[in-house]
């Protein structure tokens, strides 16, 4: 999303803009470099749900989400989930999903620690019951 909409910007200003991907430790690698970036305007952010849930999965932070950034603009909303299962998994439907989760450990795959995939993923677990105290990976 971020070069498609580099390269309209592009074309309204007449100058080339850059995308340069950072990534590691759930986008908080990315967030420090621009936090430490010159404020004149040639360095933006392009940041998802994962940005408003850093301080409250991360112990420390090198970067304050308030002070070192200002938002400019919504471009829209582009978080989404699905849940999918290998095909040779004995079931049709969720309900199903989770009957077989409660009768044995399932595992499930997340971009990232504290990401809004892996926290909607935790949510399912609790809200199914099918999480043990100690499975909780946050």
């Amino acid at each position: 999303m971020a070069r498609l909409i580099a390269n309209q910007i592009t074309g309204q200003i007449g100058q080339q803009v850059v995308v340069d991907n950072r990534g590691g430790a759930n986008g908080i690698i990315g967030c420090d470099i621009v936090a430490r970036a010159a404020a004149d305007g040639y360095t933006l952010l392009y940041a998802a749900t994962a940005f408003a849930i850093m301080p409250s999965v991360s112990k420390k932070l090198p970067f304050d989400v308030v002070r070192d950034f200002v938002p400019i603009t919504r471009v829209g909303v582009l978080e989404g989930a699905l849940l999918l299962v290998h095909p040779n998994l004995p079931v049709q439907n969720v309900r199903e999903l989770i009957e077989l989760a409660k009768g044995r450990s399932l595992t499930f795959g997340s971009p990232g620690v504290g990401n809004s995939l892996h926290l909607m993923a935790e949510l399912f677990n609790v809200s199914a019951g099918t999480l043990d105290d100690d499975d909780l990976a946050v």
